[in-house]
């Protein structure tokens, strides 16, 4: 079973101090460095999720979870076996995806963009889909469905932006088709459109077969869980 865990912090309640003693030392550093408090806490949330859901694994306190990164900065835990993990977060979401085979996930805050981004790192046929929509809105949406898939991707194969975002390319037709790209075999997708406050849209990618488990909470129902409020 896959779970996606998503915690809204669009309460904006103050970071709490105590929820610090379960994060390492090099990480409240990198918090503390942080100059806006909205990033603070987006931090503290994405690795208190990553540690919650690996203490359970490993039947260890969350202070005691390894946390490991690769060269290309995905996070890992080492001799948790088959067990993955990957974190994003945009605005007022922190989402965790958690998996038995190598798992992606990308959510974004969908603000007004200038499309020629689209035109520089997306393929051609991308580029095209999404002007292919007379109705401003439908290609903005267009436009974050096809770049979370993409983020979703490269950090699923777990090498980041390594890969060009352009070097693979998505068609959405009644199903979600990789038609291009490195190692792309086995790979499936899931895209959808949040609210909290703004509009999100949020993409996952994964090998595992079966369903989904989507969990969403408040910033307090989270800290409740861990004790903390």
């Amino acid at each position: 079973m896959m779970v996606l865990q998503l915690v809204d912090l669009s309460e904006k309640s103050p970071l709490p101090e105590e929820a610090l003693r379960f994060v390492s030392s090099e990480k409240r550093k990198r918090l503390f460095h942080m100059v806006r408090e909205e990033d603070k806490k987006r931090g503290l949330v994405g690795e208190l999720l990553i540690r919650q859901a690996a203490g359970r694994r490993l039947e260890v306190p969350l202070q005691e979870v390894p946390i490991r990164r690769t060269r290309y900065g995905k996070p890992y835990i080492p001799g948790a076996g088959d067990f993955h993990v990957n974190i994003s977060h945009s605005g007022c979401f922190v989402a965790l995806a958690v998996g038995s085979r190598p798992i992606g996930v990308d959510v974004e805050r969908m603000a007004e963009i200038d499309l020629k981004v689209a035109a520089r790192f997306f393929t051609p046929q991308e580029y095209a889909y999404i002007l292919s929509f007379a109705d401003t809105r439908r290609r903005l949406r267009a436009f974050y469905t096809l770049w979370t898939l993409k983020e979703s991707y490269i950090k699923a194969v777990g090498k980041g932006l390594s890969i060009p975002l352009n070097s693979f390319g998505f068609r959405l037709d009644d199903d979600i088709r990789l038609e291009r790209g490195p190692d792309r075999e086995g790979y499936r997708f899931h895209t959808q459109h949040l609210v909290g406050g703004e509009e999100y849209w949020l993409s996952l990618c994964y090998r595992e077969e079966g369903e989904w488990r989507i969990r969403r909470m408040t910033e307090r129902e989270f800290y409740n869980g861990l004790g903390i409020l």
